[in-house]
């Protein structure tokens, strides 16, 4: 068996400063100045860090192939919070995913997919506190596939 590797891992830092003066119209009355207590955050929807790793196996006929995925990211803010309450967190989670393909014959293949192996939480919190959650199983499917002969790429009828 043969197959490439991946990974890949990105690490952020951002920050935004809010604060000072902001201007609203309202109408009938013209313009309205609005102080806007000063706050210093990350970026809405920015984890910071965020993993990816990926392998395929494949024979070298490649009428069997496996591929394994995994997907991690920190916690990120889903809202943001105003002077009054604080910032809504998507806390971090991973997603472990497998791919097993099989040729059946010369026309047909067949592929089983297993998606969310791992007991993710999708998590969401506010001040620390946990505001919703959930967990959304696991997702399996069994597809088949048929491709006449004349149909296949580079093949002439």
């Amino acid at each position: 068996m043969r197959g490439p590797r991946t990974t890949s891992g990105t690490l952020v830092d951002s920050e935004v400063e809010t604060g000072a003066v902001a201007q609203i119209f309202v109408p009938g009355s013209g313009p309205l100045e609005i102080d806007v207590v000063s706050q210093e955050r990350r970026l809405q929807g920015q984890s910071p860090y965020v993993v990816n790793a990926g392998a395929n196996w494949a024979t070298s006929s490649g009428r069997t192939s496996v591929t394994l995925l995994f997907n991690r990211f920190g916690p990120r803010i889903s809202q943001v919070g105003s002077q009054f309450l604080e910032s809504v967190f998507e806390e971090g989670r991973s997603q472990f995913d497998l791919v097993f393909a099989q040729a059946v014959g010369s026309q047909v293949s067949a592929k089983l997919s297993a998606t969310n192996l791992l007991p993710a939480h999708y998590r969401f919190t506010q001040g620390g506190d946990l505001l919703r959650g959930w967990q959304p199983g696991r997702a399996f499917s069994l597809s088949l596939s048929w491709q006449p002969v004349g149909d296949r790429q580079g093949t002439k009828r």
